[in-house]
């Protein structure tokens, strides 16, 4: 009988700990090389139920044991489908209730993943990171309340029960501040991980971008902020 007990006690926690750790989607074009091995070490973080991860350029697919992992789950379209909508589809593949949206040039202290599972709050928005402060003390969550967001969507947090599909005219840009914007108008307080050690080179991915392209997502999220009657407060 105590055996039982224990053995239904062990399942119980178990359960308990799946719904209290972290899905994280990358989508990747694989332009900045330590990605792989960043992600191999991410894998084995106990905080990490599983990645989701869209490969948006299978051509350049490297040879790499990331692929025989068990947390992994690669959804591959055969074209790049672009960030948004691989963070869109990623949300929905992902396991846990707390999603981790990453780029695939960045790499971070991992501890980030329980700092965010130990602060969170169902009245909080999204957190994010901030590429223009300096590192001054342990990891710590403070308001995003007009500080520079530059850099941002990054490394992003928000819970899936709040996720709101990002609108297919926004493809490449913009997403994050749809998320960040969006948890504003529903009154949400949004957070900054301060003094999270990173190391980024910055848009791998869309530094190459048609400056066309980009000129009509600013216009399309101009028309989507007035569709969900937001105000822009991430710049």
């Amino acid at each position: 009988m105590v055996l039982v007990k224990l053995f239904i006690e062990k399942v119980r926690l178990c359960a308990y700990n799946y719904t209290i750790m972290i899905s994280i989607v990358v989508p990747t074009m694989w332009k900045f090389a330590p990605f792989p091995d960043f992600l191999a070490d991410v894998m084995e973080s106990p905080w990490v139920s599983d990645v989701v991860l869209i490969n948006n350029h299978m051509d350049v697919t490297p040879q790499h044991k990331i692929f025989n992992h068990s947390k992994l789950k690669v959804l591959d379209y055969g074209v790049n489908i672009f960030v948004n909508p691989a963070w869109n589809v990623g949300v929905m593949h992902a396991k846990s209730d707390l999603v981790c949206l990453a780029n695939d040039d960045i790499i971070y202290d991992s501890r980030v993943f329980r700092t965010v599972l130990d602060s969170y709050q169902m009245n909080h928005g999204c957190y994010g990171i901030s590429s223009r402060m300096s590192v001054d003390g342990d990891l710590e969550l403070i308001p995003a309340l007009g500080q520079d967001l530059f850099g941002y969507g990054q490394l992003m947090f928000v819970h899936k029960s709040k996720w709101i599909d990002i609108p297919p005219q926004l493809n490449v840009w913009y997403g994050d501040n749809f998320i960040f914007d969006l948890m504003i108008k529903y009154q949400y307080t949004n957070y900054i991980i301060k003094n999270l050690l990173f190391y980024t080179p910055h848009a791998q991915t869309a530094q190459h971008a048609n400056p066309h392209m980009i000129q009509n997502e600013i216009l399309s999220y101009k028309n989507v902020c007035e569709h969900y009657g937001m105000i822009s407060l991430h710049p």
